[in-house]
């Protein structure tokens, strides 16, 4: 299992009990503004779930170093009601309610919205930036392929070199996207400033890795040539 995996798998939301048995999640679509260039991020993450029964709504945020957030704002900011996310072990902050619907039988729409007030971390023109996803620990539901997806708006002056979870590219109007079959903790990006780019260390070894077969492959060639001669 390569690096990359190894990272992924341990920022996933993992649940163990089956989707059959309990409320399943269909879709989780984050879309995160840091256009403003303020240091921030403004998140919004839409939830669309199959609710059984009445389950306990648990919502999640694992900060990383000093990107996180204290609370959010549960069906939107200017008609929604105010959540405060406790404080737990480590950087995990947690609120819950217990879901009450009086039908169940068509799926369940939810929208939350936060602010990572320190969402990029700088070292000169480089920037490092961190958006902890506000999770629900259900399952996928079954049959659905890429559940979650994040679009992340950057300045426009920005150059984005890599991102986390993999994957993370530019569509046709600079916004960058990904999806996953999961929800992850935290979507992040590397890049620039001022427009440049640099190889970050996932890219620097993938282009090692492709010298280096490039060489045993040119290595084989003569030695085959020189069998032939």
């Amino acid at each position: 299992m390569g690096l990359s995996r190894l990272l992924l798998a341990a920022v996933l939301v993992a649940v163990a009990v089956p989707a059959s048995a309990q409320t399943s999640v269909r879709s989780a679509h984050l879309y995160a503004d840091l256009s403003p260039d303020d240091g921030g991020a403004e998140v919004r993450i839409e939830y669309v779930l199959d609710v059984q029964g009445a389950p306990e709504m648990r919502f999640e945020l694992l900060g990383f170093g000093s990107a996180s957030a204290e609370s959010f704002w549960l069906g939107g900011q200017r008609t929604g009601t105010r959540m405060q996310l406790d404080a737990e072990t480590g950087s995990m902050r947690a609120a819950a309610f217990t879901l009450t619907l009086a039908d169940t039988s068509e799926p369940y729409h939810l929208v939350a919205e936060y602010w990572i007030a320190n969402a990029v971390e700088r070292d000169g023109e480089d920037v490092r930036v961190r958006v902890p996803v506000l999770s629900l620990g259900f399952p996928p539901a079954d049959g659905v392929s890429d559940v979650f997806r994040a679009a992340l708006e950057f300045p426009p002056e920005w150059s984005i070199s890599e991102g986390f979870p993999t994957g993370l590219e530019a569509n046709e109007q600079g916004v960058y996207t990904v999806a996953l079959p999961v929800v992850p903790s935290m979507v992040s990006a590397r890049g620039r400033t001022d427009g440049t780019r640099r190889p970050g260390l996932p890219l620097v070894i993938d282009l090692l890795t492709a010298a280096i077969l490039l060489a045993f492959s040119f290595m084989g060639w003569r030695h085959l040539k020189r069998a032939a001669s």
